[in-house]
């Protein structure tokens, strides 16, 4: 009999069984167990020693069957999400370094005001982010203020252009005064004639000279009020005589009956005033 399966043979028939008997052990190449030949083939598809190839496509390494949930935790053909929240992005593993770098999911602090948010919304956030350092527009400067003091820094900087009150010419704040003191513009007293003219003109100024075209000037406009004076006193004359003629025609009339207009308080023949019908007051022609 066969020590395996306990059938009986001749010893001319046990050679020819023992080729196909499923009882008898044999040697897994793999693990070196001894496995019944009717369970081979089932144990191969079990057995922790067989090589087998990593399940990713591009991955060409052949581990043992005990080991390959190991490999494909570390393999870097094996495919993985990010695992950013809200992030469904999906790559080999030896590419998820590089994507979580720039992943617009992922964390990250505002460097000014260190507040947490989304890579995606940084940009945005600088925006308005009050402690972001700004730098200063003026040529020269160069200062970084954060925007929440920027506005008063811009109106105080000592590089900002500043227009000279006399010469109107732009200037650096920081250098306005030093400009002012010598600005051509500049409205200065001369010393000998107290005249006030620019600093300009101060290097061309003579005193004799200038005070001679002022008296002379002068004696043009005393003389043009001289003839302004003759002028108003023939005036004055003329209207003198109008006066005395006037005086005398109403001297003639004096026996006639006169009235005098309560407006112009001027005397008139009594044919020439009337009762004003509103008031009741003696008025002329010309008042009415």
């Amino acid at each position: 009999p066969s020590n395996k399966c306990n059938q009986e043979f001749t010893r001319k028939e046990l050679a020819n069984h023992m080729k196909t008997c499923q009882h008898i052990e044999t040697e897994c190449p793999y693990c070196l167990r001894f496995i019944g030949k009717q369970d081979i083939a089932s144990h191969l598809k079990e057995c922790t020693w067989l090589p087998v190839k990593c399940s990713s496509p591009n991955c060409k390494e052949t581990v043992l069957a005990k080991d390959l949930p190991k490999h494909e935790e570390i393999c870097p053909f094996t495919i993985v999400e990010c695992n950013n929240k809200e992030c469904q992005f999906q790559c080999p593993r030896s590419q998820i370094k590089d994507h979580l770098i720039i992943c617009p999911y992922g964390k990250i602090q505002c460097k000014a005001c260190h507040m947490g948010m989304l890579k995606k919304d940084l940009k945005e956030h600088e925006k308005t982010c009050k402690h972001i350092k700004i730098t200063c527009k003026y040529l020269g400067c160069g200062a970084k203020v954060e925007r929440e003091y920027f506005d008063d820094h811009i109106s105080s900087c000592m590089f900002r252009p500043v227009p000279c009150p006399f010469c109107q010419n732009s200037f650096r704040a920081k250098e306005l005064e030093h400009h002012k003191a010598t600005c051509d513009e500049l409205e200065v007293v001369c010393p000998g004639c107290h005249y006030t003219m620019k600093k300009k003109e101060m290097k061309k100024h003579n005193c004799i000279q200038f005070l001679a075209t002022l008296v002379g000037s002068q004696t043009s406009v005393n003389f043009k009020q001289e003839k302004l004076i003759t002028e108003q006193e023939a005036t004055i004359e003329q209207l003198q005589d109008t006066l005395k003629k006037m005086q005398y025609n109403l001297e003639q009339e004096t026996d006639k009956p006169r009235g005098q207009c309560t407006f112009c308080h001027l005397f008139f023949p009594a044919d020439l005033v009337k009762e004003c019908i509103h008031c009741e007051e003696l008025i002329c022609d010309e008042c009415e």
